[in-house]
C-alpha cells in the first residue's frame, strides 16, 4: 500500500479496506448492481508484470495493491474514473484472489475508456435505466 495512492482514494470517498456490510443483505438491497466484495487494484503495469505470479498469492499481492476493499461499480465507478484521471494510471481491478474484472484507465486524457474482460465499457453502462 502507498500513501500517496491512499490519499487520492481517500479524497473520492473511497478508504482502504473499506466494507459495505453483510455480503447477502447488500446484495438482497442491490440486486441489479455490479458488486465486487474484497476487491483489490493494481496499477496496470504491475498487474501485467505479475499477474501470474505475486498477484497470485494473496499475501505477496499485497504488498502492491493500491486499493483493497468492496466495491459497488453502480455507485463507485465514477470515483475510480476520477481516482485513475488523478495518478495517471490505468487501474486493474481484481477479485480477493487475483481476478482481473475490469481495467479503468485512459488512451489519453481526453478518452476515458474502461473495460470488463474483453468488452469495452463507458460511464453510461452503468447508470440505471429508468422504469
Amino acid at each position: 500500500m502507498n500513501d500517496k495512492y491512499t490519499k487520492v482514494f481517500e479524497k473520492y470517498g473511497l478508504n482502504f479496506a473499506r466494507m459495505l456490510g453483510s455480503k447477502s443483505t447488500y446484495r438482497e438491497i442491490h440486486p441489479d448492481n455490479l458488486v465486487v466484495f474484497n476487491s483489490r487494484i493494481y496499477t496496470k503495469d504491475y498487474y501485467d508484470k505479475q499477474k501470474d505470479k505475486d498477484i497470485r498469492d494473496f499475501f505477496k499481492g499485497q504488498e502492491k495493491e493500491i486499493w483493497y476493499g468492496d466495491v459497488d461499480f453502480n455507485k463507485d465507478i465514477y470515483k475510480f474514473y476520477k481516482v485513475a484521471y488523478a495518478i495517471n494510471e490505468v487501474l486493474v481491478i481484481t477479485s480477493e484472489m487475483g481476478n482481473k474484472i475490469m481495467e479503468i484507465g485512459t488512451k489519453s486524457k481526453d478518452n476515458w475508456i474502461g473495460h470488463i474482460g474483453k468488452k469495452g465499457i463507458t460511464l453510461k453502462d452503468f447508470r440505471r435505466k429508468k422504469k
